[in-house]
């Protein structure tokens, strides 16, 4: 790995799925990656076109996301850790927390997968 783990307080992951990420597989590898290098008390600001031709796969369900909790970011008229925009290819972004103690779901864990 290039960085190390716990280098970055943010990192900005915008406009990759379904843009050259194309499968579940490589987003997931992307998110272990952000978990990884990210610091604990850091931000993943996720950005993609929410749209089926766009996305074969429900990114909340994906394994790599679940290595995150979703927050607000306190951002003056954004309520919520989703805000879309309104364009016609429902570009949204996603602010994300790394979790990093025992098991997501009951089914992960993070230590392992990151």
């Amino acid at each position: 790995s290039y960085y190390r783990p716990n280098s970055f307080d943010v990192v900005i992951a915008n406009g990759l799925i379904g843009l050259g990420l194309d499968t579940e597989e490589a987003f997931n590898q992307l998110m272990f990656e952000c978990h990884r290098v990210l610091a604990s008390d850091g931000m993943l600001v996720l950005g993609y076109n929410d749209k089926p031709d766009r996305l074969n796969f429900n990114i909340e369900q994906a394994p790599g996301y679940q290595v995150f909790k979703t927050f607000e970011p306190g951002i003056a008229g954004m309520t919520g850790a989703r805000h879309v925009v309104a364009d016609g290819f429902q570009h949204c972004y996603v602010f994300l927390r790394p979790r990093r103690m025992g098991h997501v779901a009951g089914e992960m864990d993070i230590a392992a997968a990151a």
